[in-house]
């Protein structure tokens, strides 16, 4: 029976280790672009997972399973957001900004159609009659 606990124990300081890791790679996440709250959230379920296994205590599992819950409800109400607020201002900035080049492509046709009629004009001053 002994065979059987080291290995688990390694494998629970492995994941303890990883779960650390993972937690430190999200801290930098906050700040810049990718899911930092969520790879925070899952280094500590994997940190927590692995104490309970090394130890053998199950105190860090339920600080684990209560830190996946929470990263799930920050999930969804982080994906709430993005479809209630940010699509439809997206939506309406692409709109806004399709209607500009619209207009820009309308002001840049008049503008070479007037060169045009005044190239046209000006040769038709020049021809003799």
């Amino acid at each position: 029976m002994a065979e059987e606990k080291a290995p688990n124990k390694l494998a629970g300081m492995a994941k303890t280790v990883g779960g650390v890791a993972l937690t430190a790679v999200g801290i930098p996440m906050l700040l810049l672009p990718g899911p930092g709250v969520l790879t925070i959230a899952g280094g500590i379920v994997m940190a927590g997972k692995g104490l309970s296994e090394v130890t053998g205590n199950e105190k860090p599992a339920q600080v684990a399973d209560f830190t996946a819950e929470l990263a799930k409800e920050t999930a969804e109400l982080t994906t709430s957001i993005a479809v209630n607020t940010v699509a439809p201002a997206a939506k309406k900035a692409a709109m806004k900004a399709s209607l500009a080049a619209l207009a820009a492509g309308k002001n840049a046709a008049i503008g070479i159609t007037k060169l045009g009629n005044s190239g046209i004009e000006a040769l038709q001053k020049r021809r003799p009659k």
